[in-house]
């Protein structure tokens, strides 16, 4: 045993002798993929002698806005971002992410419309939307909706939103925001999308979407989806839902609200 113990020390001094490994890199903290305050991942931080550590991902920009940005809109040269803690709106220099403006609202600014000239925000907490000036964030106009506005969209004359707490939707002339007419839908609608012809709505608390005619609101259809229907979008060709609890998304054709995959 004791010779054991010398052939084991002598093996160690030898180890330490022909060059000691580098002492591992300490880590930073940085902000997860999900960007909130429990999404915290880490890598190497900075060497001292300011090489680039080629295991570490690569830096990337990103550009203050409000508190809790929510909806954003590209309008073709800008992006308009809504800050739902901040009550305010943000325009951003798409080139170069330059802010060139912060413009206050309503409470809780959820999602943001374009109509060609102006910006139309949907202010969750105070039931209202609020028309803004696209060239300089000028208020146009606040016009009152129903309870709990969430989405909206622009479908080239109207705009249409959706109401969670009155579960329904309300249609405003995109000209001077007059109120043209409301739908009631499912159980909380959250999003609106326009596929050229027909409106469509996410009702979160009933599982399915509601289809609308465009020209007068009327309810074409409601179609069964997953748990907890959120996003909506049109791809020229078919409609995709978010299921935010069910975790997937669906395939819907238009002409009839099938599901063609999940």
């Amino acid at each position: 045993m004791i010779l054991a113990l010398a052939v084991a020390l002598l093996v160690k001094r030898w180890a330490v002798e022909q060059g000691t490994p580098a002492s591992p890199r300490p880590t930073v903290a940085v902000p997860g993929p999900g960007g909130g305050p429990d999404a915290v991942t880490t890598r190497p931080a900075p060497s001292p002698e300011g090489a680039q550590d080629p295991t570490a991902p690569p830096q990337e920009d990103s550009f203050p806005v409000g508190h809790g940005p929510q909806g954003v809109l590209f309008d073709g040269t800008n992006l308009w971002v809504a800050n739902q803690f901040s009550n305010t709106v943000t325009k951003l220099r798409a080139s170069d992410g330059e802010t060139l403006g912060t413009f206050p609202v309503g409470r809780r600014p959820l999602d943001l419309a374009f109509d060609g000239s102006s910006i139309w925000v949907t202010n969750n907490r105070t039931n209202q939307v609020t028309r803004l000036r696209a060239e300089d964030g000028a208020v146009l106009g606040t016009i009152p909706v129903g309870e709990a506005p969430a989405g909206i969209a622009y479908d080239g004359a109207t705009l249409w939103v959706a109401n969670r707490s009155s579960h329904d939707v309300t249609r405003l002339r995109a000209s001077d925001g007059a109120l043209i007419g409301t739908t009631a839908v499912g159980s909380n609608p959250s999003s609106v999308v326009f596929d050229g012809a027909n409106v469509w709505v996410t009702n979160s608390g009933s599982n399915d979407v509601t289809k609308l005619r465009a020209g007068d609101g009327a309810v074409l259809g409601t179609f069964r989806v997953g748990d907890g229907p959120s996003g909506i979008a049109f791809d020229g060709v078919n409609v995709w839902v978010a299921n935010f609890f069910g975790k997937s998304v669906m395939k819907l054709r238009p002409s009839d609200g099938a599901v063609l995959g999940t």
